[in-house]
């Protein structure tokens, strides 16, 4: 479906006035390079447009909304749905983000359109976009849908930049754009230097385990439920963001007979004034084992993240069987909650919202945060 008249789909020589617009909501940028990665490299992506602009009638671009497909494995069957990601509008032109996503939802891709990563001001008004394009929205995955997970692991940066926020609170952020990184000193991945817990291994370069990651996909898929593909295609393509200036942290777990989960995360900081943590963008193991294995890379993550001085290891969405496997390893101050749904779908029919609350366990994978994270930039 074709958008409407000041509605069209985004190409790459749009992405410097995108970028503009997404700089004014603090939003993560993108390189030249980091565009065509995003909008073309995707092997999901097919012939589907990798965003929505908005034009206004000088001819700018106001608005701008990314489409990113994903493929799913249920039963041997391969789906597809459209996340969107990067939903801004121009401080004069909100209504712009209004319309955008009422043409978002008219592209009706594969079983529905969903967000694992929305803010305040879109769950809002996501019910009134929905009804306006006529498809039932609804807030997905109940209570994960409210809250994180993370782990301190250098309480000393937490105080620090926690003081730092303060200051600049109460000056409005006067000087917090002002292009100095801050907490820009990056500390390398350690190796022989840390010891991990049992079975677990920090792995440097992916490629050098592609049979055996792959034979983990062939094991996962192989089970019922819904997940988001973790191919040969998928991974080479979500571990190749040109913009990374860090390796990815990607630990995996093997008893002796394969790989039996692993945990992907990224060094991201939230903005200029942020410091940096262990963002993980993916947390999966195979059902029978979870219980097991997922306490276990976290653990070895919180030790990667204390060695390489980040703030905190941050899980930014959790399904409720990711926090039960994780029960022993939680406290209250490791859950963040918030007072809206960070995650909304729309489904279309013949599917039912029922039928994947039921069968789709979502890992941060599933949305945006592979791409939408800010990567730390090295001083």
């Amino acid at each position: 479906m074709h958008p409407k008249p000041n509605i069209r789909f985004a190409t790459l020589k749009d992405t410097g006035e995108i970028n503009h617009l997404l700089g004014l909501a603090w939003f993560t940028q993108h390189s030249e390079a980091g565009w065509k990665w995003l909008f073309e490299d995707n092997p999901a992506q097919g012939e589907i447009p990798p965003g929505i602009v908005s034009i206004g009638k000088d001819g700018d671009l106001n608005g701008f909304v990314g489409c990113c497909i994903k493929r799913f494995s249920q039963n041997g069957e391969t789906l597809t749905a459209m996340t969107g990601h990067s939903l801004v509008a121009h401080p004069n032109h909100l209504s712009a983000g209004f319309r955008l996503m009422v043409n978002l939802l008219h592209q009706k891709v594969g079983f529905g359109t969903y967000t694992l990563n929305n803010n305040e001001i879109a769950a809002r008004i996501y019910p009134r976009i929905s009804q306006k394009a006529g498809y039932n929205n609804v807030p997905i995955f109940g209570q994960a849908a409210r809250m994180s997970l993370q782990w301190i692991t250098n309480p000393a940066l937490q105080i620090q930049a926690g003081l730092k926020r303060r200051y600049h609170i109460q000056t409005n952020f006067k000087t917090a754009r002002n292009g100095v990184e801050r907490f820009s000193t990056y500390t390398a991945p350690p190796t022989d230097k840390i010891k991990l817990p049992k079975y677990t291994s920090l792995i440097a370069d992916h490629h050098q385990h592609e049979t055996a990651l792959s034979l983990f996909w062939s094991r996962l898929s192989s089970n019922e439920g819904i997940f988001t593909y973790r191919d040969k295609a998928t991974l080479d393509w979500i571990l190749s963001n040109p913009d990374a200036q860090t390796p990815p942290i990607f630990i995996t777990y093997d008893r002796g007979d394969g790989i039996e989960g692993w945990l992907i995360g990224l060094i991201s900081k939230e903005s200029e004034i942020a410091p940096p943590i262990l963002s993980i963008i993916d947390l999966i193991a195979l059902p029978e084992s979870q219980n097991t294995i997922l306490p276990e890379l976290i653990s070895a993550a919180r030790k990667i993240a204390s060695k390489m001085k980040l703030m905190k290891v941050h899980l930014p969405y959790a399904s409720q069987e990711t926090v039960k496997a994780l029960e022993n390893c939680i406290t209250p101050s490791n859950i963040k909650t918030t007072d809206y749904a960070h995650a909304h779908g729309c489904f279309y029919p013949p599917y039912r919202v029922e039928e994947f609350e039921k069968n789709w366990s979502p890992t941060p994978l599933d949305g945006d945060f592979s791409f939408c994270l800010r990567p730390m930039p090295i001083r």
